[in-house]
């Protein structure tokens, strides 16, 4: 298969992930954003010997989150995107991403990740699950813009009980559409008016989610890993992309796959993790959002009809000349010095 490779240039940066959490620190009371942004998260343990760090899915750890147990971004406002906050007047665009495993069913709501006002509907969002007691725990969702848009899509969590699933809601304020992926496949669709509103005090909370009064309550029982905020709307194509990303060999999370999208769209290089990869126009086997592992090490990934990016590694051909002229330069550099 032939692929056509763009010439390297500078690397994108980050400029719509906003906040990525890996939750791999292993130690400590604090998990650091990847995207150097600085949205440090604060964790509170609850009482249980179950909350704590564990082996992760993306990376080397994640976090058990078990009753009383939360993790706040004390940052006013970076993550409810109203129309003219933080996020430059997009509309109101955004993408939330977790990996999560469900580790317990209860007769009361689970929140997986909330903004201060996720509770009501005087703004704000939060994906929660149901209180719907053993064997029933189903995603829903708020979105408050001027009135609550709570949507319950079905999606039952409890199916999957102690196994990786990768969540993703996305919101478009064009199509004032929001959607549902669950493994990189869209599960559901709803609609819901934008922008999103707030009171001018909306932490980001994994977890849990704070009332106006500063109480913690309804908290997840399970495992949480990746956590990921864009202030964009990802289409399906990079949806999918996260999943399987992770799920391949190179085990990349939202920071590392958020490098591919960006160069992608500029069509430029990026390097992760000592791999460079380039642009290609064409020839990228699979349908969008799928990774190929083309063995030795390199690997290509369909972003888009064909077209995506793919891992730079010399022929041998181009190793044997690049020592040879590596050897001429030191046989010249003997010379000079006699």
């Amino acid at each position: 298969m032939a692929l056509a490779i763009a010439a390297l240039a500078v690397s994108p940066m980050h400029a719509e992930l906003i906040g990525n959490w890996s939750f791999d620190e292993g130690t400590g009371t604090t998990t650091a954003d990847l995207t150097g942004n600085g949205y440090e998260a604060a964790i509170t343990n609850g009482a249980s010997p179950n909350a704590g760090w564990i082996a992760g899915k993306v990376g080397s750890g994640a976090y058990s989150f078990w009753g009383g147990t939360y993790a706040v971004v004390d940052e006013v406002n970076a993550f409810t995107p109203t129309a003219d906050a933080y996020n430059g007047g997009n509309g109101g665009d955004y993408t939330v991403s977790l990996w999560m495993q469900l580790k317990a069913d209860y007769i009361v709501t689970q929140r997986l990740l909330s903004t201060d006002d996720g509770f009501d509907t005087t703004g704000g969002w939060s994906p929660w699950l149901n209180p719907g007691g053993a064997g029933n725990s189903t995603l829903g969702q708020t979105h408050n813009s001027n009135g609550g848009y709570t949507w319950q899509p079905g999606w039952n969590a409890s199916t999957y009980m102690d196994v990786w699933k990768q969540v993703t809601l996305t919101y478009d304020h064009t199509t004032q559409l929001r959607k549902l992926y669950v493994d990189g496949a869209l599960e559901a669709t709803s609609a819901a008016a934008p922008p999103l509103t707030s009171d001018g005090d909306d932490p980001f909370v994994m977890g849990a989610f704070r009332s106006n009064g500063g109480a913690f309550a309804q908290f997840y029982y399970g495992y949480m890993d990746d956590v990921a905020f864009w202030n964009s709307s990802l289409d399906d194509t990079q949806v999918a992309a996260i999943t399987n990303l992770a799920n391949s060999a190179l085990n990349y999370g939202a920071l590392q796959a958020d490098s591919l999208f960006n160069g992608f769209g500029a069509q430029q290089p990026v390097t992760i993790d000592g791999k460079t990869w380039a642009y290609a126009p064409s020839g990228i086997d699979g349908v969008n959002g799928d990774v190929n592992d083309l063995g030795g090490g390199n690997y290509s990934i369909n972003l888009g009809d064909g077209a995506g990016m793919v891992t730079v590694i010399p022929e041998p051909s181009t190793l044997a000349l690049l020592a040879a002229g590596m050897l001429g330069m030191l046989v010249y550099a003997w010379r000079k010095r006699k």
